[in-house]
């Protein structure tokens, strides 16, 4: 399957295909997330949430759950 991260592949003449993306995927093959929390930036213990304005070159902001991880990705430990 060409398609990445969990694309469709949908067949068409000639041996061409063409990528049916999941929601939070974009591209030909699918491979580029379409906001950075699709990575999962934050770990596994923090959210990630998209920021709606064009200020900042990072898009997304990082809320730590556990209280011995602070940091931009919440992946410094106190």
């Amino acid at each position: 399957n060409p398609c990445l991260n969990s694309g469709q592949c949908i067949p068409l003449e000639d041996s061409e295909v063409k990528c049916s993306c999941h929601p939070d995927w974009t591209g030909e093959r699918c491979e580029t997330p379409k906001n950075s929390c699709v990575k999962r930036p934050c770990g596994p213990n923090a959210h990630c949430r998209i920021l709606k304005t064009i200020d900042y070159d990072q898009d997304y902001v990082c809320i730590c759950h556990s209280a011995t991880t602070y940091g931009l990705n919440c992946q410094e430990g106190i």
